[in-house]
């Protein structure tokens, strides 16, 4: 899993107090906002950069065969993007198929389209997932909001 380990110095020394039960709550609502900031960005087919994603080839419709509109539509769901928390603190990621799909996209590898006849393409780079600074300020935001909840 893609590690997002960012958290100001400032706040980090501000929650070393916080007892270990206020501290799994804590990462977890940090996770769930990057992860949703994450599935925005996505679903925007914007890089952690805020560039855009290079477009996908022009598809030729077969007979009996639609043709997808946009990129990344199940990868982006909830159910595939998992939060793994640790005493260090969360990790957003995948698992299964859909981390060797996300794999190809984030780093830009050759992937095999058809298995029968063993054709393969390159793809080009695009960034799923990463710290933007819009993520940096949703964590600072949401640490300061816990932790006026706590007072």
């Amino acid at each position: 899993m893609a590690e997002l380990s960012y958290l100001p110095e400032h706040l980090e020394r501000i929650i070393d107090g916080l007892s270990d039960g206020q501290m799994l709550k804590l990462k977890k609502t940090l996770a769930q906002k990057v992860r949703n900031n994450q599935k925005k960005r996505i679903t925007a087919q914007q890089n952690v950069d805020g560039s855009a994603y290079t477009p996908k080839k022009p598809q030729r419709k077969r007979r009996g065969q639609r043709v997808r509109k946009k990129m990344m539509n199940t990868i982006k769901q909830a159910r595939h993007m998992k939060i793994e928390q640790s005493s260090e603190g969360f990790a957003i990621g995948y698992v299964g198929r859909m981390a060797q799909v996300a794999e190809v996209h984030q780093y830009g590898l050759t992937a095999r389209i058809n298995a029968k006849r063993g054709t393969s393409a390159a793809y080009p780079v695009r960034e799923l997932l990463g710290i933007s600074d819009e993520d940096k300020q949703i964590i600072d935001e949401a640490v300061l909001d816990y932790l006026e909840g706590l007072i």
